[in-house]
């Protein structure tokens, strides 16, 4: 029983394992098992609910012994659907979950032995005095008559309950565990090793400790300890030495830290894996070869619909149809396939092809009844496909085929005669609704994009959320990428990245001022024309399916590359329309006689700048920069570059920019595309160059609703010693609680937080304050306990404190930042502007306005409007959703 020795056969399992691996009743237990393999034997192919790079050498040693047949690893099954509804038969305590959000980062134990086993009371006693001891908090499930002799907690050790007080313990009867062990106060599992439980520990990166009980899991224990190295096994059962030990080693101690780096890797391959394919394009093509003999009798009698025999004898039945009818519906049935081929690229075209296909079976019933009703066949496209139709429809009537988010029919034949040689991809294994999963890395006929991002945070990341709204539609994505602040790839595993060569700039590049950005910009677009021209070449050499280029606006010398390949280009504007408008105008201030120093008075005057309006006077220096002269030639070459592109689009929506839009098309009169806010198509994504502080949404979760002031001046901004020492005397004063982002050398002079004054940490302790290098944006703003963001006003920063309905104090300082500051104050009226900038009294009294005040609460509920409007413009038939629809015509027009 305490043998060390490895069973032959059966590694890693030790001698000492056998009695519980081989159960209370060896004889059947060993028959149960004889029949199971041989039965999984004669079986066509066995799915697996686990992955390549947990398992593969078991996957190879597995096929080496007997079981030579197809074998789809597609799991975790349950990352595939993570906010599908429960499937648990208990009901699962949500007060779990407000629980954990009371606790710090990592601190929880979670404890659950499943939905099956059973322990003795001597046992029970062990474990809760084990925990009690470890003096670390912890969320225990014990399901109602999983102790022996005991509907729940009768046992529970006299004292228990006092000493686990204050928050230290919890209890309950059943948990919503994929919910738990994602939850960021989790830092260990104390487990019996069922599949479920440990693949949820793996794929949320909890180390576990291993209590197994019967069957997989002593197998399963030692995987997780002595393999994978991920937790420790109770070695000696259920014994509160033990317990309290193996808890310090896993959430306290360097070997525990060292075990969730392990399993953190784990985690990260299986994102990887999951967003790279939801299910797997290797088992996929597999598996539809495999099973291609198997459903074409299915298949053909599905998608061909009726024959020409049952035309045939239709027309005798009913009597004569009208030829040309009767070719159409023929025609149409026999491309149904490639349609639904097709609406697995787009998901528009599934869409319209539910609502379309009932009208028209009831239309050739019309013209042609025959003896398959329409209902029958509706719902076994339906399960095949397996997606839920809606009973409207409306495509074709039997003359031909329409498809508006195609363009017209005759473009949706050409593209079903097009994607016809690709295979039969919708038999994969795992069939989904959402857009939104990543598709095979091979074009397989689909028109290629490549995108060209600027190569700074605020421009990368919409540039590859943008992206992401493409692919969803059916177009493969290469993003082709400065060396310097490259995206990182294994973030994007369903896009190719090609890098261009140039080795003289790298991430070492300084970007202390304005100047510094405006030679790298003309850097870019004059010693890496050549590289992209060359990638470009090689690329459309390599893949025909090349269709157009997508390039931020500040690459604008890109456009004669452009024109030298005759390939399409497309302008991406990373700002919004109300600020191009101010740049476009830029040399007006020129005109004007602005690009000289300033008054005092003129520091003051609140006189609106005549065609930049709602610019004022005093906004013209920070907005010319310190180098007005280069920035003006720079936003010129941008400005004219951008007018010969073949579109425009922009990272809004129509409804907040509805007059500018209007303004800019006389200058610009070709298509301009508002499909933002591109962030809301996959809130779940980021493309973060910094590492975010997950402390920042713990502490969040302390705090209540809209009491929070979030304070960020993004990726580029920097501020100096004496400004930064007024905002932390302005927020301390504010007796306000804020989460300050100090991103390290944003503070001129400075690493991090060197010149915080004396006295300040202590003025916000408490709970008062929060300081981090970066933080997780969309989600803080999102987060119920933040009520104000003071920002520089980045137009990535404005937008996303518009999606979440929070309002602003505007700090803004280069740039688009003054324009979009002014509108956010003055024009919809969401925010305050500090007139004086970083000034402590100022920024107290600001804080109070936006918070506090009435005048506050207006702010709030006219950015909560935006907020819904938001909403509406993104759901079928809204703003932006239309203009991704036309977008994406525009596209395969080319």
């Amino acid at each position: 029983m305490k043998s060390e020795e490895l069973v032959p056969g059966l590694e890693p399992l030790k001698v000492k394992d056998l009695p519980k691996f081989m159960t209370s009743e060896p004889v059947e237990t060993c028959k149960l098992l004889e029949l199971m393999v041989q039965g999984t034997k004669r079986a066509q192919a066995v799915i697996w609910n686990t992955f390549k790079d947990l398992e593969q050498v078991e996957l190879s040693t597995l096929i080496s012994r007997g079981f030579q047949k197809p074998h789809f690893m597609i799991g975790p099954f349950h990352k595939y659907f993570p906010t599908s509804p429960s499937s648990s038969l208990l009901d699962e305590d949500q007060t779990s979950i407000s629980w954990l959000d009371t606790h710090p980062h990592k601190s929880v134990l979670y404890v659950s032995f499943g939905s099956l086993a059973m322990i003795e009371e001597s046992q029970f006693l062990e474990m809760a005095w084990g925990l009690a001891n470890s003096k670390q908090p912890f969320l225990w499930v014990v399901r109602p008559g999983s102790i022996r002799g005991s509907e729940w907690l009768e046992p529970l050790p006299d004292g228990f309950l006092a000493r686990i007080a204050l928050g230290r313990g919890y209890i309950v009867k059943w948990a919503p565990q994929q919910e738990v062990l994602a939850h960021p106060a989790i830092g260990g599992f104390l487990t019996h090793n069922g599949w479920n439980s440990t693949i949820e520990s793996i794929c949320e990166g909890v180390p576990m400790i291993c209590a197994p009980c019967f069957g997989d899991q002593p197998v399963n224990a030692r995987y997780v300890s002595d393999v994978w190295k991920i937790g420790v096994e109770l070695e000696n059962g259920l014994e509160r030495g033990g317990i309290e030990s193996s808890i310090k080693r896993v959430m306290v101690d360097e070997e525990g830290i060292e075990m969730k780096d392990r399993v953190l890797k784990l985690k990260e391959k299986v994102k990887v894996m999951v967003a790279t394919v939801r299910c797997e394009e290797i088992a996929n093509e597999k598996y539809s070869a495999f099973v291609a003999n198997k459903v074409h009798r299915f298949h053909v009698s599905l998608f061909t619909g009726i024959s020409s025999l049952e035309i045939q004898s239709a027309r005798v039945r009913y009597g004569e149809v009208n030829a040309e009818k009767e070719k159409s519906i023929i025609d149409v049935y026999s491309k149904i396939d490639d349609i639904i081929s097709i609406a697995h690229n787009d998901q528009s075209i599934l869409d319209r092809l539910g609502r379309n296909l009932e009208k028209f079976m009831v239309d050739i019933e019309k013209e042609v009844p025959y003896e398959d009703p329409s209902q029958q066949k509706l719902d076994a496209i339906r399960d095949h496909l397996g997606v839920s139709i809606p009973d409207k429809v409306d495509i074709l009537p039997p003359s031909g085929i329409r498809n508006k988010g195609c363009g017209t029919g005759k473009r949706l034949r050409r593209k079903v005669a097009h994607k016809h040689n690709r295979g039969k991809r919708h038999m994969g294994i795992i069939t989904t609704t959402t857009t939104t999963t990543v598709l095979p890395r091979s074009n397989g006929g689909r028109r290629r994009l490549v995108l060209l991002p600027l190569p700074f945070q605020g421009h990368i990341n919409p540039m590859l959320q943008l992206a992401n709204i493409l692919y969803s539609k059916g177009f493969s994505i290469t993003i082709l990428h400065t060396r310097f602040n490259a995206p990182n790839p294994t973030n994007y595993p369903h896009f190719n990245f090609l890098p261009i060569p140039d080795v003289a700039l790298n991430n070492n590049h300084s970007l202390s001022d304005i100047a510094d950005v405006i030679t790298l910009l003309h850097y870019l677009n004059t010693n890496l024309l050549h590289p992209i021209r060359d990638c470009l070449a090689r690329l459309m050499h390599e893949d025909p399916g090349v269709s157009c280029l997508v390039t931020d606006a500040q690459w604008y010398a890109t456009d004669s590359v452009a024109d030298q390949l005759k390939l399409p280009r497309i302008v991406h504007r990373t700002s919004n329309v109300s600020s191009f408008l101010s740049f476009a105008a830029f040399p007006l201030l020129r005109d004007m006689g602005y690009f000289r120093p300033f008054s005092g008075e003129e520091m003051k005057s609140e006189e609106l700048v005549p065609g930049l309006e709602p610019l004022k006077v005093k906004d013209i220096p920070k907005f010319l920069t310190s180098d007005p002269v280069g920035s003006c030639e720079l936003l010129e070459l941008m400005v004219q570059a951008t007018k010969r592109a073949r579109a425009i689009i922009w990272n809004s929506f129509k409804e907040l920019e509805e007059a500018e839009l209007s303004t800019v098309r006389h200058g610009f009169p070709y298509p301009h595309f508002l499909i933002g806010p591109f962030h809301k198509y996959f809130p779940a994504s980021s493309s973060s160059l910094l590492a975010q502080d997950q402390t920042s949404i713990s502490w969040l979760d302390k705090h209540p609703h809209n009491s929070v002031l979030y304070v960020s001046f993004g990726s580029l901004a920097m501020i100096e010693e004496s400004q930064f020492l007024e905002m932390a005397w302005g927020l301390a004063n504010s007796k306000q609680p804020f989460l300050w982002v100090v991103r390290p050398g944003s503070i001129q002079g400075s690493d991090w937080l060197g010149p915080l004054p004396d006295g300040f940490l202590e003025r916000i302790a408490q709970g008062r304050g929060h300081i981090v290098k970066w933080a997780p944006q969309q989600e803080v703003l999102a987060h119920p306990a933040t009520g104000g963001f003071l920002t520089h006003n980045g137009w990535n920063s404005t937008l996303e404190s518009i999606c979440e309905g929070v309002p602003m104090i505007c700090s803004p300082c280069f740039g688009d930042q003054l324009p979009n500051a002014r509108y956010v104050s003055e024009v919809w009226k969401i925010g305050v502007e500090l007139e004086n900038r970083l000034e402590r009294g100022e920024i107290e009294s600001s804080i109070k306005r936006v918070m506090v005040d009435k005048e506050g609460i207006e702010m709030r509920k006219r950015v909560l409007n935006l907020k819904e409007k938001v909403n509406l413009c993104l759901k079928e038939g809204g703003s932006s959703y239309t203009s991704l629809e036309d977008l994406v015509d525009f596209i395969r027009s080319f």
